[in-house]
């Protein structure tokens, strides 16, 4: 797919693990450390305005993280709907 760079929004997404639990989240980072890139990663997300292309930055929050702030980033590459129930999300290229 062939994104313009130079017409590209950031988005700060927040992820606090005591609301939303990630428990894959360590197969995630392992696979990233020895893929370098996690192509089809799904984030819900009720924020609009986001485009394939646009940067993404997921930032920690919470009482149950050890360390917040920005872990990962990467690139916006779909928009899509959930069915059930009917949530906006990206799919994700994680780098």
């Amino acid at each position: 797919m062939i994104y313009n760079y130079n017409m590209r929004n950031s988005f700060l997404l927040t992820w606090d693990p005591k609301i939303f639990p990630w428990d894959e989240i360590n197969d995630d980072i392992e696979y990233l450390r020895e893929n370098d890139v996690i192509t089809d990663f799904r984030w819900d997300c009720y924020r609009d305005g986001a485009c394939p292309g646009d940067l993404f930055y997921i930032y920690a929050v919470g009482n149950k993280v050890k360390k917040r702030g920005i872990f990962c980033s990467g690139i916006i590459t779909e928009f899509f709907l959930n069915q059930k129930p009917l949530i906006p999300g990206f799919k994700l290229e994680v780098q």
